[in-house]
């Protein structure tokens, strides 16, 4: 597991479905 992955996990989590946006930002 990297950290990355971590990261983008949470952000998923308390993003919900509004995740897309913040993962194809950089």
């Amino acid at each position: 597991m990297s950290l990355y992955y971590v990261i983008f996990s949470l952000k998923c989590y308390y993003y919900g479905s509004n995740w897309t946006p913040y993962f194809l930002s950089p």
